[in-house]
């Protein structure tokens, strides 16, 4: 019975050793893992500040390039700046490229819009009612 308690004794003391281990390790890896958390909360807060000054960078520089539309604008500035004012709307049923031979067969330029109204709208071939007026609002 002794030499059974012994080896029972030995059993758990490896046991405990292997749990040890294991427990040792875990703690590595949680701090690895918890180091790296942090880093990428870090990362996060930069990127979102980055991402912050990218968008208002490109929004002052479209800001400049429409007040230019007056003597600057060709026929791909005009459906570029028409697809931007539409994005987040259903344009599927709008065929962009329709819409840029209508305004090169028309001679359509940026300085054009100042005299855009709703019949044009239709003529180039924005037959959509909520499209047409959204974009009409934006001219």
């Amino acid at each position: 019975t002794e030499n059974k308690l012994l080896t029972h004794i030995k059993e758990k003391d490896l046991l405990l050793q292997a749990l040890q281990q294991q427990h040792s390790r875990l703690q590595t890896v949680f701090s690895n893992f918890s180091a790296v958390s942090n880093e990428y909360s870090v990362f996060e807060q930069q990127n979102k500040q980055f991402i912050d000054e990218i968008k208002k960078y490109f929004k002052q520089q479209w800001t400049a390039f429409e007040s230019q539309w007056s003597i600057k604008w060709d026929v791909i500035d005009i459906v570029s700046w028409f697809k931007y004012k539409t994005k987040g709307k259903d344009t599927r049923i709008i065929n962009w490229t329709q819409i840029a031979e209508e305004l090169k067969q028309r001679n359509i330029t940026g300085k054009s819009l100042q005299n855009f109204n709703d019949a044009y709208i239709d003529l180039i071939g924005i037959k959509d009612f909520a499209i047409a007026t959204h974009l009409m609002k934006q001219i």
